[in-house]
């Protein structure tokens, strides 16, 4: 069987097996740089981080994340189910928000039409 080699997430060295267990697929040079909110989002497996993420000017006004500052969000729309809506599945006819989630901490802004871009 061919051994695979493993390079790391963020500066892409190939990692020893220990390296790859003991620090989620980073080198350990790496998993110290991080920040602690980064290790924790690392060893939980999960992270804010999402490649679609910009910009985003909403009816001509840059979006700014009112907790960190940050400018960069990525978008998704969701349905807003009302408990008549589900009761008679009525799910089609439920209002959709258009959320912009920042990419730093995940703050979500929701709008309930589409913003217009400039």
């Amino acid at each position: 069987m061919a051994k695979v080699k493993t390079r790391c997430l963020q500066c892409g060295r190939y990692l020893t097996s220990r390296e790859n267990c003991d620090f989620h697929g980073v080198c350990e040079r790496c998993f110290d740089a991080m920040s602690p909110n980064e290790k924790v989002e690392l060893q939980l497996g999960w992270t804010l981080r999402h490649d679609g993420a910009e910009n985003q000017t909403i009816d001509g006004h840059s979006l700014i994340c009112p907790l960190c500052g940050h400018n960069r969000f990525w978008k998704r729309k969701t349905v807003l189910i009302t408990p008549a809506a589900a009761a008679w599945n009525f799910l089609w006819a439920s209002k959709k928000a258009v959320n912009y989630i920042c990419d730093q901490c995940g703050y979500i802004f929701s709008f309930l039409r589409e913003p217009t871009k400039p």
